[in-house]
């Protein structure tokens, strides 16, 4: 068992951090709709000492919807709303591959969330959590061996070792486990 106190809470960006589209709107998207209770959500995971570290499917760019430049644009928008707020992320991790690609790093595969943890050797993996929307987020975290909570329609398919409708919930649910009421 690793003994550190770091560790680290992984989100999904698209429906979980901001506004989800269909694959076609993705083209035209170039400022991030950041839901709501997300902000607060992710300012109280960080204080009560998670790295942020964000795992995004992007197969828009691996099928042509969306440029790199375009997912990187977009991204370095939501990061920038955030830091304004006083929310970093360690890390921002993403598979740009289609959904035909049989790749490592497409959730619900663990590649992404592996990937850090081998980066990151300090990173406590039992006391880490995946924070996502949707089945192949909580797979993926399941996959990975670390906790999981599902949000909005995660929660609805009752998916997730915990279950909230938004971000801060998900957020307040953490820091109770961890510091009692």
């Amino acid at each position: 068992m690793n003994t550190s106190t770091r560790r680290a809470a992984f989100l999904d960006r698209d429906g979980t951090l901001n506004a989800d589209y269909p694959d076609e709107e993705w083209a035209t998207k170039t400022t991030p709709e950041i839901l709501c209770g997300v902000t607060e959500g992710l300012r109280l995971i960080q204080r009560i000492g998670y790295d942020l570290v964000m795992v995004t499917n992007q197969y828009t760019i691996g099928e042509g919807i969306i440029s790199e430049e375009a997912y990187g644009m977009f991204t370095a928008a939501l990061l920038r709303r955030l830091q304004f707020v006083g929310v970093t992320f360690t890390a921002v991790l993403y598979c740009p591959h289609s959904r035909i690609v049989d790749c490592e790093c497409r959730k619900p595969k663990p590649g992404l969330i592996q990937r850090f943890f081998t980066d990151n050797p300090d990173v406590d993996r039992e006391r880490s959590v995946l924070i996502g929307d949707s089945s192949v987020d909580i797979l993926a975290g399941s996959a990975a061996g670390i906790e999981t909570i599902g949000v909005g329609s995660a929660a609805l398919q009752g998916l997730g070792t915990y279950r909230c409708d938004t971000l801060i919930e998900a957020a307040k649910w953490l820091s109770v486990r961890e510091y009692g009421s």
